[in-house]
């Protein structure tokens, strides 16, 4: 029988970016929201930032650490446009 594994975040990255990858606006802290237990996250766009987006496409990029782990994993959503 097998469960489900969780490893704990010690910071985690969220961005939003353009399809080249610039970054369009950073939906956590500089450093990284600190210390999150395992749940679903929400994020409000100020509506200046949500005008500025207009139709072009973007994804979501999020980096996530353990504690003592070098290098972040890195996962990509699929690419959407604003409505």
């Amino acid at each position: 029988r097998q469960g489900t594994a969780f490893q704990p975040v010690e910071r985690l990255e969220l961005e939003l970016l353009g399809v080249t990858g610039a970054l369009v606006s950073r939906l956590t802290p500089a450093n990284g929201a600190r210390e999150l237990l395992p749940a679903e996250y929400a994020y409000t766009l100020p509506r200046r930032t949500l005008l500025r987006l207009g139709s072009r496409a973007l994804y979501f990029r999020v980096r996530a650490r353990a504690p003592r782990q070098k290098q972040p994993t890195e996962r990509r959503s699929e690419s959407f446009k604003a409505r």
